[in-house]
């Protein structure tokens, strides 16, 4: 099989969008930050610890793979929970504003501000 010479070069501007481009971000940001945040979840030493290999003490591929799917769909099903339970809370409540950052109740408390000089 035989290539051209510019083959390559054409193939990396032949995408849709250029990777690192503005579009790029603006449509693969939120998509990898919402998986980035699920991995997270699933390492999460209090629930699935997926991380830990102790929490699969099975030999074997077919092992791991099972327990890493129960590991998974545990999780997914925390989620839903959390989820209604939030969606039942907020039906039962009215809805109210955020409580004020600490920081914005405490006023002046934290400032950018360089200190004045003390005489």
């Amino acid at each position: 099989m035989t290539f051209e010479g510019d083959a390559g070069a054409n193939a990396k501007l032949g995408q849709a969008l250029l990777h690192g481009s503005p579009g790029w971000h603006k449509l693969y940001s939120h998509a990898g930050n919402t998986i980035e945040g699920f991995n997270g979840y699933l390492k999460d030493a209090d629930h699935g610890a997926l991380h830990d290999g102790g929490r699969r003490r099975a030999r074997g591929f077919t092992n791991q793979y099972l327990f890493t799917t129960l590991i998974v769909v545990a999780a997914n099903i925390r989620k839903i929970k959390s989820f209604l339970q939030d969606k039942l809370k907020g039906a039962a409540t009215p809805s109210r504003s955020r409580k004020p950052r600490r920081r914005d109740r405490l006023g002046n408390y934290w400032t950018h501000e360089e200190p004045s000089p003390k005489s």
